[in-house]
C-alpha cells in the first residue's frame, strides 16, 4: 500500500485531497495545526473509506524542527512517504505597514520556510529511494503582485518557482515535484485573512469575485500530480491567464490592482 502525506489535511483543499488519496486506496498521513479538525476528518474517513488506514496528528509545520520531526514520526511507525503534499499554508489581507507583524512572519515561515525544509527533509529521503512525488501547493496570487496581500503573493511566487527549480534538480532521480495554481478557493482561507482595515476589506471583495470550490481545485491537482505534470492549473482557461500574466511587468500588474482596490473602498 501506498502512502499519501497532506499537511494542512484537515479542512479545504487538503481536506479533499485526503479524500482523493483514500479513494485511490492509499494510507494517509496528515498533519495539521488544528486537532478538532483532525477529529472530525477521523470520523468521515472512517465513514466513508474503512478499510483505509489513516494516521492523523496535530503539529505545526512551521515550527523549527517539524520537518525532521515528521520524517522521525514516520520511521518510527515504518511509513515510508511516496506521495508529499505541501497544502498548509494561509494569507493575511491588509496594507502591509498595518499587519500584525508576528500573523506576517508567521504566515511566511509556513508558506516559504515550513514548505521550503518539507521538501529537503522528505525529497532527500525520496531521492535516496529512488523513488516520490512531491506537490507544492502555489497560486495563482503568484502571478500577480496583488495589493493588500503583497507578502502572500510574493510567498507564492516562491512556491512556484521553488517548485521549477527543485524538480529540475531531482528528476534525474526519479522524483516528481509538481505546484499546483489555484486561483481563489472557498475555504477558511478568507476568514483566515481577514483583515481590519479598508484595505484588508476591499481585497476580501476583490479576491472572491469568483471562487473555485476545494473538491475541483483539489481533483485538478490530483490529476495533474498524477499525469506526472510540472506546473497545473485549475482549467485550460486558467492555464492561459497564467501564460498571460508573464508577459506583464510586476509593476503594471500591481497598478492594476490598486485600481480595482481603490474602486471598491470607495463603493
Amino acid at each position: 500500500m501506498k502512502t499519501a502525506l497532506i499537511t494542512g489535511g484537515g479542512s479545504g483543499i487538503g481536506r479533499q485531497f485526503c479524500r482523493l488519496f483514500a479513494a485511490d486506496a492509499y494510507r494517509l498521513v496528515v498533519f495539521s495545526l488544528m486537532q478538532d479538525e483532525l477529529d472530525d476528518l477521523a470520523l468521515e474517513l472512517q465513514r466513508d473509506f474503512p478499510n483505509i488506514e489513516t494516521v492523523l496528528v496535530q503539529k505545526d509545520v512551521a515550527q523549527d524542527g517539524a520537518a525532521e520531526e515528521m520524517l522521525a514520526y514516520c520511521e518510527q511507525k515504518n511509513l515510508s512517504i511516496d506521495v508529499l503534499v505541501n497544502n498548509a499554508g494561509f494569507c493575511v489581507f491588509g496594507d502591509h505597514v498595518a499587519v500584525d507583524g508576528k500573523r506576517l512572519e508567521s504566515m511566511l515561515k509556513l508558506n516559504v520556510v515550513g514548505l521550503s525544509q518539507m521538501c529537503r527533509v522528505f525529497g532527500e529521503d525520496m531521492k535516496r529511494r529512488g523513488s516520490g512525488k512531491i506537490l507544492n501547493i502555489g497560486s495563482m496570487a503568484g502571478y500577480i503582485p496583488t495589493v493588500g496581500m503583497a507578502a502572500y503573493c510574493a510567498s507564492k511566487a516562491y512556491v512556484n518557482n521553488f517548485s521549477s527549480g527543485i524538480a529540475a534538480e531531482l528528476a534525474d532521480y526519479g522524483v516528481q515535484v509538481s505546484v499546483l495554481c489555484p486561483p481563489a478557493t472557498q475555504s477558511k482561507f478568507m476568514a483566515t485573512a481577514k483583515g481590519d482595515d479598508d484595505t484588508g476589506k476591499a481585497v476580501e471583495k476583490f479576491v472572491s469575485g469568483k471562487m473555485f470550490t476545494a473538491e475541483d481545485v483539489a481533483k485538478a491537482g490530483y490529476k495533474g500530480l498524477m499525469a506526472g505534470k510540472r506546473r497545473i492549473s485549475v482549467t485550460r482557461m486558467l492555464r492561459f491567464s497564467m501564460f498571460m500574466m508573464q508577459l506583464f511587468s510586476p509593476d503594471m500588474l500591481a497598478n492594476l490592482t490598486l485600481k480595482q482596490v481603490k474602486k471598491l473602498k470607495a463603493a
